[in-house]
């Protein structure tokens, strides 16, 4: 290939990633254009995303703490200075992963809500 050619080689899976993404996002952007043309406020677009994050961020919190807790303890009896972690801290992990999940939350939604549905049921 000469070389102002550009090479670039993909999986299968990562086509199909791609294309997945483009589908969800598409869908989703639909799906708040028609709850707008419906009468939805910007509370009730907020719900959507505010569940499906709030299920996210539970259900991954329930899977990494615990392993958290585990490798932390394992680390901890390695070596003899290290900190104590107790409620405080597992409370202010979460509570810090929570306000970057509502501050994602909340961007998403201010971009999705500034659409003009007419416009993205036109795309079709």
């Amino acid at each position: 290939m000469p070389p102002n050619v550009e090479c670039r080689t993909s999986t299968f899976l990562d086509d199909i990633y791609h294309v997945q993404v483009f589908e969800y996002t598409t869908r989703k952007q639909k799906e708040v254009a028609l709850r707008k043309i419906n009468g939805a406020d910007k509370l009730n677009i907020a719900w959507v995303f505010i569940r499906l994050y709030a299920i996210l961020l539970c259900s991954s919190a329930a899977i990494a703490f615990p392993l958290l807790y585990l490798g932390l303890g394992y680390w901890k009896q390695l070596y003899i200075p290290f900190f104590n972690y107790g409620f405080f801290f597992w409370c202010g992990l979460f509570a810090f992963l929570t306000i970057m999940v509502a501050v994602t939350i909340a961007w998403k939604i201010n971009r999705i809500v500034r659409l003009n549905p007419a416009e993205v049921i036109k795309s079709e």
